[in-house]
């Protein structure tokens, strides 16, 4: 179902799309939407997934098919490299159509912390499943990526820029956002690349080490004043990117991240059997970060003491999407599997010949007919579980796993005291499907 999308996305542009609509005919029409290197990154995931693994990666798109594709992709890259070398593998946002039309004159960093990940993963995967010609394609777009990214994004004592502007001549230095990149999603993936990947040259340690003691970045992981802000995965509005590093990296394998995904999970879960909401929002509610670290991580304040969200916060979660669940369907794959029957089954117009649709707004509307590259693209990559058993192998491989153990333990310190993941068990599962428990 979703593979006859990505199968005809991918064909064969190389660059992924920005999604589509479903006209009144049943037939695709291309939706004219910008492409980001994050949905590149997910498209070399899946696809990666596809070519290395036997079994279900495969009904999405077969093996022979997912090596094409990967094929059109390495030329579409090569392409984008050569088109703007000055930029060393970074990708700007590319326009609707063409091959490597940048839209914008700068790079979002957090964006293309995603996208080094997922070549990291595709260059290990394709040279396990023999295929080193390919590999070795991908793994050259990795290396200049590696190779730059502490000139071109690093600001110094710890901070990250958030956007970088690079001009066409050699001897241009990039200019660097005021703003910094230490949010506590693909602000952090980020700056793991950096950390673990990439070349620092002459630069003291103490630099690499500063990463992880900025203040504004540790603010995103202790609790403000009243219980309030605190760390959650929901601290972004944006579902898709905030689900990214668990997608990603082999966050899942250590307790605190683990036990605080789940707690967040579970509050959501509640939220939505409480508003009687058929699946889980894509939005999570502003609240939701103090929530979640409630009896999640022993921080912060429980469910019952959460003050209701205003009239505008309610609207924004109003909808329920099968995307929403992605991030539960890597905590809790069962419970997550049932939210996200629960979104499909609820609304005719989610479910299309070609996947699912963007959302099932509450109350029997039907959904819209935009089917959205990112959103659907997150959904399939945690429905297979992610990357991070992958990424975790191929880190213990290159030496690298204790360094990602050590970052994250530390990073996550605050949130170290607190029940063992295995006891934030209960999950709410959606109306429908506790009642066909009950009838078995």
């Amino acid at each position: 179902w979703e593979g006859r999308f990505l199968r005809r996305a991918g064909a064969p542009r190389g660059l992924a799309p920005g999604g589509a609509r479903l006209g009144e005919d049943g037939r695709l029409a291309p939706e004219p939407r910008p492409r980001s290197p994050s949905g590149e990154a997910l498209h070399l995931a899946l696809l990666g997934l596809a070519a290395a693994c036997d079994g279900l990666p495969r009904t999405l798109v077969p093996a022979g098919q997912a090596l094409a594709q990967l094929e059109h992709k390495a030329a579409a890259l090569e392409a984008c490299r050569a088109a703007a070398p000055h930029l060393h593998g970074f990708l700007p946002v590319l326009a609707a159509r063409g091959e490597g039309a940048a839209l914008e004159s700068d790079v979002s960093v957090r964006h293309n912390g995603m996208l080094a990940w997922a070549l990291y993963f595709v260059t290990h995967a394709l040279d396990e499943a023999g295929q080193p010609a390919l590999a070795k394609r991908f793994g050259a777009h990795l290396q200049e990526m590696r190779a730059w990214a502490v000139h071109l994004c690093y600001k110094g004592r710890g901070k990250v820029a958030a956007r970088v502007t690079v001009g066409p001549r050699q001897d241009d230095e990039p200019v660097r956002s005021e703003q910094n990149c230490d949010d506590p999603c693909t602000g952090e993936l980020f700056s793991l690349f950096l950390d673990l990947l990439a070349d620092w040259g002459a630069r003291p340690r103490s630099e690499r080490e500063a990463l992880w003691t900025d203040v504004d970045r540790h603010r995103w992981l202790s609790a403000a004043p009243a219980g309030l802000g605190g760390p959650c995965s929901e601290a972004s509005p944006e579902a898709a990117t905030r689900d990214w590093k668990y997608l990603a990296l082999p966050y899942l394998a250590r307790p605190a991240p683990r036990r605080l995904l789940l707690g967040a999970e579970k509050l959501r879960c509640q939220r939505a059997r409480r508003r009687g909401l058929p699946g889980l929002p894509r939005h999570a509610p502003a609240g939701c970060g103090s929530a979640a670290a409630g009896p999640a991580s022993g921080g912060g304040r429980a469910e019952d003491e959460v003050e209701e969200e205003d009239e505008d916060e309610q609207a924004r979660c109003s909808a329920a999407t099968a995307s929403g669940a992605c991030a539960l369907l890597l905590a809790e794959p069962a419970v997550g599997a049932a939210w996200l029957h629960s979104a499909l089954s609820a609304c005719e117009g989610v479910q299309t010949p070609w996947g699912m649709a963007e959302a099932c707004p509450s109350g029997g509307a039907a959904g819209g007919p935009l089917l959205d590259w990112d959103t659907k693209a997150t959904t399939a990559l945690a429905a297979l579980g992610g990357l991070g058993s992958w990424v975790g192998r191929y880190l213990e491989r290159d030496g690298l796993l204790a360094r990602f153990r050590a970052v994250v333990d530390c990073l996550y310190a605050s949130l170290a005291p607190g029940p063992p993941a295995e006891e934030l068990a209960g999950f709410l599962l959606p109306a429908g499907a506790e009642e066909e428990e009950e009838e078995e």
